[in-house]
Protein backbone atom coordinates (compact mmCIF):
# COMPACT_ATOMS: atom_id res chain seq x y z
CA UNK A 1 0.00 0.00 0.00
CA UNK A 2 3.01 2.36 0.46
CA UNK A 3 3.83 1.86 -2.82
CA UNK A 4 1.50 3.21 -4.64
CA UNK A 5 1.53 6.51 -2.63
CA UNK A 6 4.91 7.29 -2.87
CA UNK A 7 4.39 6.26 -7.01
CA UNK A 8 1.38 9.48 -6.65
CA UNK A 9 3.66 11.72 -4.92
CA UNK A 10 6.65 11.14 -6.84
CA UNK A 11 4.64 11.67 -10.20
CA UNK A 12 3.55 15.22 -8.48
CA UNK A 13 6.75 16.03 -7.66
CA UNK A 14 8.04 15.17 -11.68
CA UNK A 15 5.28 17.22 -12.49
CA UNK A 16 5.82 20.44 -10.48
CA UNK A 17 9.33 20.25 -11.53
CA UNK A 18 8.73 20.14 -15.42
CA UNK A 19 6.21 23.03 -15.07
CA UNK A 20 8.96 24.95 -13.06
CA UNK A 21 11.63 23.94 -15.90
CA UNK A 22 8.43 25.04 -18.30
CA UNK A 23 8.69 28.38 -17.08
CA UNK A 24 12.36 28.80 -16.66
CA UNK A 25 12.52 27.69 -20.43
CA UNK A 26 9.70 30.36 -20.87
CA UNK A 27 11.66 32.87 -19.05
CA UNK A 28 15.11 32.68 -21.19
CA UNK A 29 13.27 32.73 -24.05
CA UNK A 30 11.84 36.03 -23.22
CA UNK A 31 15.37 37.19 -21.95
CA UNK A 32 16.67 35.92 -25.37
CA UNK A 33 14.30 37.82 -27.68
CA UNK A 34 15.11 41.31 -26.05
CA UNK A 35 18.97 40.49 -25.88
CA UNK A 36 18.80 40.25 -29.66
CA UNK A 37 16.31 43.15 -30.08
CA UNK A 38 18.62 45.23 -28.01
CA UNK A 39 22.05 43.93 -30.03
CA UNK A 40 19.94 44.70 -33.55
CA UNK A 41 19.16 47.95 -32.40
CA UNK A 42 22.83 48.59 -30.78
CA UNK A 43 23.97 47.51 -34.40
CA UNK A 44 21.87 49.31 -36.08
CA UNK A 45 22.72 52.82 -34.05
CA UNK A 46 26.47 51.99 -34.35
CA UNK A 47 26.14 51.66 -38.56
CA UNK A 48 24.71 54.77 -38.45
CA UNK A 49 26.89 56.49 -36.05
CA UNK A 50 29.95 55.15 -38.67
CA UNK A 51 27.89 56.17 -41.58
CA UNK A 52 27.42 59.79 -40.46
CA UNK A 53 31.05 59.86 -39.20
CA UNK A 54 32.21 58.44 -43.13
CA UNK A 55 29.94 61.32 -44.64
CA UNK A 56 31.43 63.80 -42.43
CA UNK A 57 34.87 63.09 -43.23
CA UNK A 58 34.80 63.02 -46.79
CA UNK A 59 33.05 66.02 -46.91
CA UNK A 60 36.12 67.83 -44.54
CA UNK A 61 38.78 65.36 -46.22
CA UNK A 62 40.81 68.47 -47.62
CA UNK A 63 39.30 71.33 -45.21
CA UNK A 64 42.65 71.45 -42.38
CA UNK A 65 41.75 74.25 -39.95
CA UNK A 66 44.00 76.29 -38.24
CA UNK A 67 42.71 75.01 -34.79
CA UNK A 68 43.20 71.43 -36.06
CA UNK A 69 46.93 72.21 -37.07
CA UNK A 70 47.51 73.37 -33.40
CA UNK A 71 46.05 70.48 -31.95
CA UNK A 72 48.49 68.56 -34.08
CA UNK A 73 51.02 70.05 -33.39
CA UNK A 74 50.85 69.98 -29.32
CA UNK A 75 49.88 66.33 -29.45
CA UNK A 76 52.98 65.44 -31.41
CA UNK A 77 54.58 67.29 -28.89
CA UNK A 78 52.92 65.67 -25.87
CA UNK A 79 53.65 62.30 -27.68
CA UNK A 80 57.19 63.09 -28.16
CA UNK A 81 57.87 64.37 -24.96
CA UNK A 82 56.24 60.66 -23.61
CA UNK A 83 58.54 58.68 -26.16
CA UNK A 84 61.72 61.14 -24.71
CA UNK A 85 62.75 62.77 -27.87
CA UNK A 86 63.14 66.05 -27.06
CA UNK A 87 64.93 67.23 -30.20
CA UNK A 88 61.36 66.92 -31.12
CA UNK A 89 60.39 69.87 -29.78
CA UNK A 90 62.32 72.43 -31.91
CA UNK A 91 61.15 71.33 -34.97
CA UNK A 92 57.57 72.12 -34.68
Amino acid sequence: MGFGSDLKNSHEAVLKLQDWELRLLETVKKFMALRVKSDKEYASTLQSLCNQVDKETTVQRNYVSNVSKALWLIFSACFCLLRGRNSCLSVG
